[in-house]
C-alpha cells in the first residue's frame, strides 16, 4: 500500500509528499492521510493527524545579585518561574544535564562566577532558553601592619596605632571573636602587668570588604625595685639591685660601669639606674667621700684611725710622746662641730653612736693652734 497526504478533509488532490512541519512558531494544524491498495488501486478513508507546536516559555526572570567579599557566607541563587513551570539550574551554557539543586556561590576565591537557569512548562515539557546569573567575588584587603607595644606599669598610654593601605579604614576589636568594632582605636590600660591582645582589620572604602585581623599585643612590664646605694668596707658603692645596671656620676653615664659594685676615684654624687624590660628605676644620689688623711707629724710619728667606714667605735692610735692631752674635734659634712674630746692615751676609742650616718672630718690638735692630723671618715 501507498500513503497519500491531504491538507484538509475535503480537498480532492493529495499533497505531492508528506508535509514538513516548521517548528519556528507555535501553531496547531490537522493533516489527513489515506492508503491506496497497490493491486486494486482502492483508497481508504482519510485519517486525521493533528500537529501541535507548543510555544517555548520565556526565560525566567532573575534578580540582581550583590557582590560577595571573599569568605563571606553566600545564599542560594533565586529566580522567578512562571506559573506551572519549574526551574532548571546549570553550571554553564551548554551542559545538557541540570544541577541536582539550586546552587550556592563559592566565595573562597576572588573572581567572577556564572550560573544559568531555565524554566520548563509542566504541561508541555518545553524548556525555555537559559538566563545567565553573574556572581562577583571581591578580593579582601591585606591585613594591616601593626607592631607590639610595650609600656611600664602606670605609664600614660596613647591610642594604639596600625597602618592601613590607601583607600582603606581601620577597624579595632577587643578580641578576635568580637563582631562589633570598637568606636575608635583603644587606649590600653597600664594599671596591671601582663599582656593584653587587641585586633585590627582594614575595610575597603570602595567595596566594603574587610581584611583578616592582625593581632597586636600590649605588654605592660613592672617597674623594677628602686636601687639603694650603700658603701662596703672596701670603699666601693654597692647597689641593692643587681640586674640591668648603669652607674652615673653627677648625672653623666660612666662607661662600662654596669656591675652591682662600683668604686669611685673621686668625690661626687653617684647614682645607679636599673633597666628591666625597658622600665627604669633610679636610685637616690649618693655622695661619695674619698677618705683621705693629712698629717703634719714629724718623721717616724703616726696617728691612725680605723675602721673606716665605722659603725659605732672609731679607734685612734698614735706613737706621739704626749706632754699634755691632744684635742680631738669631729665636724659634720657642713663643717659644724658635732663632737669634741681629748686624747691622753696612745690608744683611744671614740663612741660615735650618737651621730647620724654620713660623712665626717676628724681634726686632732696638739694645742689649739697646732693642727697635727686631719682625716675623713664615714659613719654607717
Amino acid at each position: 500500500n501507498q500513503l497519500k497526504w491531504y491538507a484538509d478533509s475535503l480537498t480532492a488532490n493529495a499533497l505531492p509528499a508528506a508535509p514538513s512541519i516548521n517548528t519556528g512558531s507555535a501553531f496547531s494544524k490537522m493533516y489527513y492521510l489515506t492508503q491506496v491498495d497497490g493491486s486494486t488501486g482502492c483508497e481508504s478513508n482519510r485519517v486525521g493527524l493533528k500537529v501541535t507546536i507548543n510555544a517555548i516559555p520565556a526565560s525566567p526572570s532573575t534578580a540582581a545579585i550583590p557582590a560577595y567579599c571573599q569568605g563571606a557566607q553566600a545564599s542560594q541563587l533565586t529566580a522567578s518561574p512562571l506559573q506551572s513551570h519549574t526551574l532548571n539550574w546549570y553550571a554553564d551554557s551548554l551542559n545538557p544535564t541540570p544541577l541536582p539543586s539550586t546552587p550556592t556561590p563559592q566565595t573562597v576565591n576572588q573572581g567572577v562566577q556564572q550560573y544559568y537557569v531555565s524554566q520548563t512548562s509542566t504541561s508541555t515539557g518545553c524548556e525555555s532558553k537559559r538566563s545567565v546569573m553573574t556572581v562577583s567575588i571581591l578580593q579582601l584587603p591585606a591585613p594591616p601592619s601593626a607592631s607590639a607595644v610595650n609600656y611600664c606599669q602606670g605609664a600614660t598610654a596613647t591610642p594604639l596605632v596600625a597602618t592601613a593601605s590607601s583607600g582603606n579604614v581601620l577597624k579595632w576589636y577587643a578580641s578576635n571573636s568580637q563582631t562589633n568594632a570598637l568606636p575608635s582605636a583603644p587606649v590600653p590600660s597600664t594599671v596591671a602587668t601582663g599582656t593584653n591582645s587587641y585586633y585590627v582589620s582594614q575595610q575597603s572604602s570602595s567595596t566594603g570588604c574587610e581584611s583578616n585581623r592582625t593581632k597586636l599585643d600590649v605588654v605592660v612590664s613592672p617597674i623594677p625595685p628602686l636601687p639603694v646605694i650603700s658603701r662596703d668596707g672596701a670603699g666601693a658603692l654597692v647597689s641593692s639591685v643587681s640586674q640591668g645596671l648603669q652607674w652615673y656620676k653627677e648625672g653623666v653615664l660612666i662607661n662600662g660601669a654596669t656591675s652591682a659594685t662600683y668604686k669611685p676615684t673621686e668625690p661626687a654624687y653617684y647614682s645607679v639606674k636599673t633597666n628591666q624590660s625597658g622600665c627604669v628605676s633610679t636610685s637616690v644620689a649618693y655622695y661619695y667621700l674619698v677618705t683621705s688623711v693629712e698629717s703634719w707629724l714629724p718623721t717616724g710619728r703616726f696617728i691612725r684611725i680605723f675602721p673606716n667606714p665605722v659603725l659605732t667605735d672609731l679607734e685612734i692610735r698614735h706613737n706621739i710622746d704626749l706632754q699634755e692631752p691632744m684635742e680631738c674635734i669631729v665636724l659634720d659634712a657642713a663643717g659644724k662641730t658635732v663632737m669634741k674630746t681629748v686624747i691622753s692615751q696612745k690608744e683611744s676609742m671614740l663612741n660615735l653612736s650618737g651621730l647620724v650616718n654620713g660623712n665626717y672630718q676628724l681634726l686632732i690638735y696638739r694645742t689649739p693652734a697646732a693642727l697635727l692630723f686631719k682625716a675623713y671618715f664615714i659613719k654607717m
